[in-house]
């Protein structure tokens, strides 16, 4: 069976779009009663949102958190600095309650400014509230609600001894360098298997996994919505309408029998707002998977929760913008009754009716 293209069947045939790969890197937080340094200590936490990136080439840079820890230049640092810098961010926020613990609204200022900032290539507002908000559950290992310094030291100890290869207390650039490549490189092959599996699929002509001729509402879903995720280009898990706009293709482009470009992104932002059931502005997977079933439920013509060959065929040939079935041609009109005399020529049938077919911070542990 041919492969049932994502984009034709959402936004009736516009040309689809890769998603690039993306890097997380490091926010930049800022001591708030003191001048904000060139580049900031990593947070108290164990890892950062994720940001948009191109692969270093070569050796991956030290992280300017290093820098800073490494007070005295000689190229290492000390559990004990690292903990002691790691700390001071703890007490930072907590400085309006100071009772010792963090709660989950004093932890988030971390995605705020003077600790966060808005910037090129800094994930918005809400996406790093949403990533410090995860990290919160991580850390309150008690489920309390809140963060004990005790929670929090633990977890800047683990995330020390990421980096701590020999186990000596001491992390030098060597040993921050490697598990940075070897956290660089696990992600590159992770993507790239990833890519292959993808483009396997797509050379395999199909969904049809099982091999049994029909495509089954569940391979449905899984080979569109893994398409759709390609377009997550920051890896948080949704799409969101710039994202999705990747769909209707480039500004300077106007693929044959396609609209003009202002035209497409009219089409594009009226699926994702269909698609966009809570209007948060994003594009979870239920909400795909649920839009999808109903696009699945209008090509399956005989209801038998199965596609076959001739019903996608009449799905492509006759898809409207918006998932429409094609317009059906009315009943040809009535000869007219036959009169004395020489029988009259009869009146032409109209002509069908419808409407035409459209077809802890990277860089502070392995796991980035």
């Amino acid at each position: 069976m041919n492969r049932i293209v994502m984009t034709a069947v959402l936004v009736a045939g516009l040309g689809g779009a890769s998603a690039m790969a993306q890097q997380p890197t490091t926010p930049e937080p800022k001591g708030p009663t003191e001048p904000a340094p060139k580049s900031a200590t990593p947070p108290a936490t164990p890892a950062s949102p994720p940001q948009a990136a191109k692969p270093p080439e070569g050796p991956p840079p030290l992280p300017d958190w290093f820098v800073e820890m490494d007070a005295n230049k000689d190229g290492a640092i000390t559990r004990e600095e690292f903990l002691a810098v790691r700390m001071k961010l703890f007490d930072q926020l907590d400085a309006d309650s100071k009772d010792g613990t963090l709660a989950k609204e004093e932890f988030v200022k971390l995605a705020e400014p003077p600790y966060s900032q808005d910037g090129a290539g800094v994930p918005p507002l809400d996406q790093r509230r949403r990533f410090y908000e995860a990290q919160f559950s991580q850390i309150d290992t008690n489920r309390d609600g809140k963060l004990s310094r005790e929670e929090v030291q633990v977890f800047v100890n683990l995330n020390f001894n990421e980096f701590d290869i020999d186990r000596d207390n001491r992390i030098t650039e060597a040993e921050l360098r490697l598990v940075l490549q070897q956290a660089e490189e696990r992600r590159r092959r992770l993507e790239e298997a990833q890519r292959r599996r993808g483009d396997e699929r797509r050379q395999g002509g199909d969904m049809d996994a099982n091999g049994n001729g029909v495509v089954e509402l569940e391979e449905f879903l899984d080979f569109n919505s893994e398409e759709l995720m390609e377009l997550d280009a920051d890896k948080d898990g949704k799409i969101n309408l710039q994202e999705y706009m990747a769909v209707a293709g480039k500004p300077d482009e106007n693929p044959p029998n396609m609209p003009p470009y202002e035209q497409r992104k009219q089409l594009v932002t009226a699926r994702f707002r269909e698609m966009d059931t809570n209007k948060d502005g994003f594009l979870t997977t239920a909400e795909m998977k649920t839009f999808l079933t109903a696009v699945f439920k209008r090509i399956d013509l005989n209801g038998d929760g199965k596609i076959n060959q001739q019903e996608w065929q009449i799905a492509q040939s006759g898809q409207r913008p918006g998932g429409q079935q094609p317009a059906r041609k009315p009943p040809a009109a009535k000869p007219p009754a036959p009169r004395p005399g020489p029988a009259p020529a009869p009146k032409p049938a109209p002509a069908p009716g419808g409407l035409p077919p459209g077809g802890l911070l990277p860089g502070t542990g392995p796991s980035r």
